[in-house]
């Protein structure tokens, strides 16, 4: 038994879920879409914020008082701010 499947990029199943409305019809649904849509955001965010943040040498997480278990933290607190959860 072979399985197909296809790799989709986070932000193109958004757009495709959306649909050509965006989710903005203003029921039920269109809250389920902007919510999932400000999740996967967020989500997205916090991996670019973690990604970037794990570039930085140890001299820069030193001199930032930083250590390597504090990224995920601060990456998720950025994500959250970056799309208004805060």
């Amino acid at each position: 038994m072979t399985m197909n499947m296809q790799l989709v990029s986070p932000a193109a199943l958004v757009a495709a879920l959306a649909g050509p409305s965006g989710g903005s019809d203003g029921g039920r649904a269109g809250m389920l879409w902007r919510g999932l849509r400000a999740r996967v955001g967020e989500e997205i965010s916090y991996r670019r914020s973690l990604r970037a943040l794990r570039r930085l040498d140890d001299r820069d997480l030193d001199d930032l008082n930083l250590g390597r278990g504090d990224l995920p933290g601060l990456a998720r607190r950025h994500a959250r701010e970056a799309v208004g959860r805060a």
